[in-house]
């Protein structure tokens, strides 16, 4: 039942939302439409190579002509301006962050809340891995923001909110 409103659900969407399909139809194949459905990617790998190790420095980077480059393709911003070995460090800030959760769940006041707080903490490292991997063309680009890093209103509420949760969850501190 589940796997069958899936289909009808990604259908729907398809149908509804023809750009969505071209994102799939770009996904691993950027570098063969560079100036149309794979653009950003493109740039944003480009970037990514450009900055090397240590980064062409702030504010220097060339990433910034292109559309949503500090929400979307904001992992590729940093490893342009600041180098990747900067950029792999918020890449295992993240992952150790999610791991440190993981591993206090157990200490949480209940079951319910040491799922939740593992669940939220997980949700922090699939949603990172979604925009570095959307941005390098690992995996299609969905326009997630970057967790904490990126630029917009509603990412970083959204995102203060998850890290509440944890906190309030028992994960922070001394549980009682």
């Amino acid at each position: 039942l589940f796997i069958g409103a899936a289909i009808i659900g990604a259908a729907a969407i398809i149908a509804l939302k023809p750009y969505v399909a071209s994102r799939f139809a770009t996904y691993l194949h950027a570098w063969e439409n560079p100036y149309s459905g794979g653009y950003q990617q493109v740039n944003t790998m480009i970037a990514i190579g450009s900055g090397g190790l240590f980064g062409v420095g702030g504010g220097e980077g060339n990433l910034d002509t292109i559309a949503a480059a500090d929400t979307d393709l904001v992992f590729g911003f940093i490893v342009e301006e600041w180098g990747l070995i900067i950029g792999l460090c918020c890449v295992a800030i993240l992952i150790l962050f999610t791991l440190y959760a993981i591993k206090r769940a157990g200490m949480t006041r209940s079951v319910y809340y040491s799922i939740a707080a593992a669940a939220a903490s997980g949700m922090f490292l699939f949603q990172a891995a979604l925009n570095i991997f959307g941005s390098t063309d690992l995996l299609p680009l969905t326009g997630v923001t970057l967790p904490l890093i990126s630029n917009g209103g509603s990412s970083i509420m959204a995102s203060m909110g998850m890290l509440a949760f944890i906190k309030a969850a028992g994960l922070g501190g001394d549980v009682e």
